[in-house]
């Protein structure tokens, strides 16, 4: 009887499953990943997003309110150590310093920003927090970028190698003698030094 009562109530309910769309059903789970970019224009300013790791500047932070995704695929937190920088490869660590008060955090950088082009990173509240900034609409920050901890970021998660080093060239080098000036003894050629050569067949 339990099981005849039961079948009207699930021949209801499995249509209504299939109603639901799949972007419903599933949550999209963070996933980071490298970011560079193309040029765009925020706040009527055209940035160009390029891969450095020695960047170190000085201006004004202000507070982001990122919500959702990153730029880089990471869930945004305002909790988070985390930053947004305008051109710099995604993800980046950074040495932010508030340089009214001296102390200094060190943040990832996982998303673009700030919109306004006269700020040159945006911090969250907790970073800001930290910062001895909490409340401050901007704060004067230096903003030092960490190399071997970004460029293992950027190795890590699947960015073209940092240096591309090129082959030592082989093989022979050509010499050819020119004649002297006039009035000039000519003296015999020497081997060039330094240059790789070809071994002696």
């Amino acid at each position: 009887m339990r099981g005849r009562a039961l079948a009207p109530s699930l021949a209801l309910a499995l249509p209504l499953c299939a109603c639901v769309p799949p972007a419903a059903r599933q949550t999209a789970l963070p996933m980071p990943h490298y970011v560079l970019g193309a040029p765009y224009q925020a706040g009527g300013v055209w940035r160009y997003p390029r891969e450095r790791f020695d960047d170190d500047e000085t201006g004004l932070a202000s507070v982001t309110d990122a919500r959702g995704l990153t730029a880089d695929g990471e869930a945004a937190d305002p909790q988070a150590m985390a930053a947004a920088h305008p051109t710099l490869q995604l993800p980046a660590i950074v040495q932010v310093t508030n340089l009214d008060t001296g102390y200094q955090v060190l943040v990832r950088v996982n998303d673009r920003g700030p919109v306004n082009p006269g700020r040159i990173i945006a911090l969250t509240p907790r970073v800001m927090t930290l910062l001895q900034a909490q409340g401050q609409a901007a704060v004067r920050v230096r903003v030092s970028e960490l190399p071997a901890e970004s460029a293992r970021l950027s190795l890590d998660l699947g960015s073209a190698p940092v240096l591309a080093l090129a082959a030592v060239p082989a093989g022979t080098v050509a010499q050819q003698p020119l004649a002297p000036p006039p009035g000039v003894a000519a003296a015999p050629p020497r081997p060039l030094l330094g240059l790789p050569t070809a071994p002696a067949a």
